[in-house]
């Protein structure tokens, strides 16, 4: 088997997953609720009586007066479905301008590599369904800085995808950094590390 081409295709599976905790969540629906503090809460299941399901919109990423956990969590699962449609304008509106978005992958797969976010959007488009990826995200923790100006979220990535009719899994790290610039949720930084890839 070619391994060059396995190092190129799983270039470009891991190229999908910078930035963006594409997932399960993907599949479905993002629900607010009002706690008992009356403030709005976020779920991809109804947790309440009078949950309003939002996924139609792009809510809560604009006129925040801080993050929480839970709209950066809603932020990240409307960006998970925007993600599995392919819906780049919309994908766009969770990236700052001047984001900077880089992986690092093993030498023979070409090392470090940096995008800016119109090189990220490019390539994804791109290779949306090339290699009918799937994932599955951890999201470990999200971390709120900054009395709720800045946070960062870390995940674990399993993709499995098919490469030279073999189905290839790679395991990814995942930090992304997000500040609240004026009222509106931003992704300014993405950091992701390739840990392991073997043939299933």
């Amino acid at each position: 088997m070619d391994t060059r081409g396995i190092n190129r295709n799983a270039m470009a599976i891991c190229l999908l997953a910078i930035g963006f905790f594409t997932s399960t969540l993907a599949n479905s629906a993002v629900y607010k609720c009002i706690d008992e503090n009356n403030k709005p809460t976020f779920s991809d299941r109804p947790c309440a009586d009078d949950a309003v399901r939002i996924d139609k919109l792009i809510p809560e990423i604009e006129g925040l007066e801080r993050l929480t956990k839970e709209n950066v969590k809603a932020a990240f699962l409307l960006l998970a479905k925007y993600q599995k449609n392919s819906d780049i304008s919309k994908i766009r509106n969770f990236l700052h301008v001047d984001a900077k978005l880089s992986i690092d992958l093993p030498e023979e797969m070409g090392g470090l590599q940096t995008y800016s976010v119109e090189e990220y959007l490019r390539s994804a488009k791109g290779n949306k369904n090339k290699n009918n990826v799937s994932y599955d995200v951890e999201i470990t923790a999200i971390d709120i800085k900054n009395d709720g100006y800045s946070a960062r979220v870390e995940a674990n990535i399993i993709q499995v995808g098919k490469v030279e009719g073999q189905r290839l899994q790679l395991i990814t790290s995942e930090v992304d950094e997000i500040k609240l610039i004026g009222k509106s949720l931003r992704i300014t930084k993405v950091t992701a590390k390739l840990n392991d890839m073997k043939l299933l």
